[in-house]
């Protein structure tokens, strides 16, 4: 509300005053900050930077502008804050002619700064990360001004800038100011102050954002060491690092490690917090995303339905977690009509330009498609990409994600030449705002290198899966998920471009790394028993496949669909023996 009242003082500014304000003005916005402390707290907005830069109508359009916000606001605010506002209006508009600059010092005062702050933040919290960037760039030449670079306000305005340029896009840059905080935190600080802890728990949320899920992990593994001899087992911020921890290694593809990581912290989040606050409700939700990652999507429905439930009892239905909650469980069930529900109400509480709204657009598009409307999915995505690039920017990495989506999207509809044009051009982006090694690019060169394949070019295809594993097995492990999903496509193109044999090799090497117990080791089976018959070794791939068929019996049952298929295959088998 006090940024509306500072929009319409400076609509109201017109032409105002040459060179700095009048006593009048200052006396009379004196007035106003007075009005608004004692009834709203601390809560100023942009104060007089706005009205230096306002260029607008006359005084009583800056009138109108400030009854109808005012009338329209959830405060309700008396009759001497009016009043307030209106005479700055007065003061200006009758103190000369020339541009209207601000009391000199006024920028300057340390009385503005933890409002200033909340203003920020607040901003970045309805959407604009890259406006509360802005505005804590220019509170922190402020504070540095007049505070100096050792205060601790100058350092909590540093950890803001570092946290909000990352949400607007900039993960590396992000993670490298939280590296030069930690820097002189450690010296004015020290190693075991809690805001230095808190840093190094930032700057590892950070660089597992820019794609180091790996070097996270082992940063917050340290942090958490540190936090259990500083801080103790029940400090909020050490059960903050345990579930950072259970992130990173969901991250690094241990998503059953995770879940479990995650339900222990749970326990002790409800025996130390109490099952309605905050984060053990988040914790249930991550606990159930990382379900759903191991391949239980029944399971994480049912725990989602059960987190939306108290999530409605505690927070109420319109509250953007209660928001994210449903989506998170349309999705989960692959329901393109229950995201349309949440989308509505989303941009109804929302906005259409909020960070959540923009998501739940981008997984509706997407189970649209999985319904069999792939165009209409590419439709939706190309408008998405519009909207996150005016939103977001160009390069920020959702709407890079979003490019990538449109292009397998268009793909999937049959516009094979306009997918590789996509995913080409976007390929181009990603090297240059991400990195080579970014999950995002890999993902990328992976759809490029199938699209190629699909195209006609096994041996292209082949080439580039063969480098993919390298960059991932480098960057991820040898047991990521994604680097045994790209074994797997080696194997695939391996086979499609005539080496059977080599397509056979793989796979024997995917099955060594899988393990038995991996719910792909079944099908990675069916398909070297495919590759060893292909490569005419009848005899090898009928064993395999009488090995494989005692196992699905056992994990499947006897009524599987895969059963009558996996004898008929022995059958043929044995039959050219």
């Amino acid at each position: 509300m006090i940024g509306v009242v500072i929009e319409a003082l400076s609509a109201g500014a017109a032409a105002g005053v040459h060179g700095t304000a009048t006593q009048e003005v200052h006396d009379a916005y004196a007035g106003l900050r007075a009005d608004l402390r004692h009834q709203f707290g601390q809560r100023l907005a942009d104060e007089w930077t706005a009205i230096a830069q306002a260029h607008a109508a006359d005084q009583e359009a800056g009138r109108q502008r400030l009854a109808t916000e005012l009338a329209a606001t959830d405060e309700d605010p008396d009759d001497d804050l009016v009043a307030s506002a209106h005479a700055v209006l007065e003061a200006i508009s009758t103190a000369g002619d020339g541009p209207f600059l601000p009391p000199s010092g006024i920028d300057d005062d340390p009385g503005t700064f933890a409002t200033r702050n909340n203003v920020a933040f607040r901003r970045g919290e309805t959407g604009d990360a890259a406006g509360a960037a802005e505005q804590f760039a220019e509170l922190l030449a402020d504070h540095l001004h007049v505070l100096g670079p050792d205060h601790p306000d100058t350092l909590l305005t540093r950890n803001n800038l570092a946290y909000w340029r990352g949400n607007a896009g900039d993960a590396t840059g992000a993670a490298e100011q939280f590296a030069e905080l930690l820097t002189d935190q450690l010296r004015v600080l020290g190693a075991d102050h809690p805001d230095t802890l808190r840093t190094r728990n930032n700057l590892a949320s950070w660089r597992s954002e820019a794609g180091d899920a790996a070097g996270a992990a082992e940063q917050f593994a340290r942090l958490l060491a540190d936090q259990l001899r500083v801080l103790g087992p029940d400090h909020v911020d050490t059960l903050t690092t345990r579930n950072n921890l259970a992130a990173c290694r969901g991250e690094t593809g241990d998503a059953a490690g995770a879940a479990e990581q995650y339900a222990q912290l749970l326990a002790d989040q409800l025996r130390i917090l109490g099952p309605d606050h905050p984060d053990t409700l988040r914790t249930r939700g991550n606990l159930a995303a990382q379900r759903k990652e191991f391949g239980d999507a029944a399971g994480a429905a049912e725990e989602y339905a059960r987190l939306l439930a108290d999530r409605l009892r505690v927070l109420g239905p319109d509250h953007p977690d209660t928001l994210a909650t449903r989506h998170n469980l349309a999705a989960c069930r692959g329901s393109a009509d229950e995201l349309a529900r949440v989308l509505a109400d989303q941009l109804r509480v929302l906005g259409p330009d909020h960070p959540d709204t923009l998501r739940t657009r981008g997984n509706l598009a997407h189970w649209r498609g999985r319904s069999g409307d792939s165009a209409a999915a590419a439709d939706e995505l190309a408008r998405l990409v519009t909207d996150r690039s005016r939103v977001l920017g160009p390069d920020h990495p959702d709407t890079l994600a979003t490019r990538g989506d449109l292009a397998a999207w268009r793909h999937d509809a049959g516009d094979f030449a306009g997918a590789v044009h996509d995913g080409t051009r976007l390929l181009t982006d990603l090297l240059r705002v991400l990195g080579p090694d970014h999950p995002h690019t890999l993902r990328t060169l992976g759809n490029l290198a199938t699209w190629r394949g699909e195209g006609g070019d096994a041996a292209g295809a082949v080439a580039r899966f063969a480098r993919l594993l390298a960059d991932r097995q480098r960057v991820l492990g040898p047991d990521h998920p994604d680097t045994l999903a790209t074994r797997n496509d080696l194997a695939y193109w391996r086979g499609r471009a005539g080496d059977a044999a080599g397509a056979a090799n793989e796979l024997a090497q995917l099955l060594r790394l899988l393990g038995p117990d991996h719910p792909d080791a079944l099908r990675t089976r069916n398909n070297l028993g495919y590759w060893l018959a292909a490569a005419g070794d009848t005899a090898g791939a009928a064993e395999q496949f009488e090995r494989l068929l005692t196992d699905q019996l056992r994990v499947l049952g006897p009524d599987h669909d895969e059963i009558p298929i996996t004898r008929q295959t022995i059958a043929h088998l044995r039959s050219l023996a």
